[in-house]
């Protein structure tokens, strides 16, 4: 009998007594030594005293914010690489490309896009210019008409070609003496909406326009039928009067 371990009454039978364990049925302890300040039977290390000991494992298992994860999962659970915080998931670490589509384009693609544009408005505003100036002939000749039957010879005579051809010459004189005869200058305000004006041709430097129907003098009781013809020349790219044949 070994003096250093008396015989232990509650243990009949073996050399050495049984040490009191915290889990019973296992060996006698290991023989680690014991830090003082954190007692931890079984195991190698002592635990942090900030964790208490979880038997069965090698280490303790740190606290985690998302129970049920191996290791502290990131930001985004399900993803290898934690995400960046404030930049949406498919952006990896850098942050979101910034600026427009168009800035983000390489040089070549930005040129292409620029004449594409250009090529654009040039083809839109040709378009509009053709539209307006195919039907330049019928809103000259309705304003020169409004002007002769509100005896407004100065803003007729503006509708009239300037050039020194015999006809253009003709009319700029016939307008000269409708002016005669209103010396006071006082125009008047004709109802001409009873016109209808037709082009009859049209070609890039001439056109014939038509019209007919009746107009409404100022303080007269009906309307008086009319109608007439007048040629216009094609000026820049307007249109001017240059006759009115009969």
């Amino acid at each position: 009998m070994n003096p250093q371990y008396p015989q232990n009454p509650q243990t009949p039978g073996y050399g050495a007594p049984q040490q009191p364990s915290q889990y019973p049925g296992y060996g006698a302890p290991q023989p680690q030594p014991q830090q003082p300040m954190y007692p931890t039977p079984g195991y190698g290390a002592p635990q942090q005293p900030a964790y208490p000991p979880t038997p069965g494992y090698g280490a303790p298992q740190q606290p985690s914010q998302y129970p049920g994860y191996g290791a502290p999962p990131s930001q985004y659970p399900g993803y290898g690489a934690p995400q960046q915080p404030g930049y949406p998931v498919g952006y990896g670490y850098g942050p979101p490309p910034t600026g427009n589509a168009f800035s983000r384009m390489p040089q070549q693609q930005r040129r292409v896009v620029i004449i594409g544009v250009i090529a654009g408005v040039v083809l839109l505003g040709l378009i509009i210019g053709l539209i307006v100036r195919y039907n330049g002939p019928v809103s000259v000749s309705k304003d020169f008409v409004q002007n002769v039957f509100d005896l407004n010879s100065a803003d007729a005579l503006k509708d009239v070609c300037t050039d020194s051809s015999a006809s253009s010459t003709k009319l700029r004189q016939e307008m000269q003496a409708l002016g005669a005869l209103n010396p006071t200058g006082k125009t008047f305000s004709t109802d001409i909406s009873g016109l209808t004006f037709t082009t009859v041709s049209e070609s890039l430097s001439q056109a014939t326009v038509s019209f007919t129907g009746s107009v409404v003098a100022p303080g007269s009781s009906g309307a008086q039928q009319t109608h007439g013809t007048l040629t216009l020349n094609a000026s820049g790219l307007w249109w001017c009067v240059t006759d009115t044949p009969a």
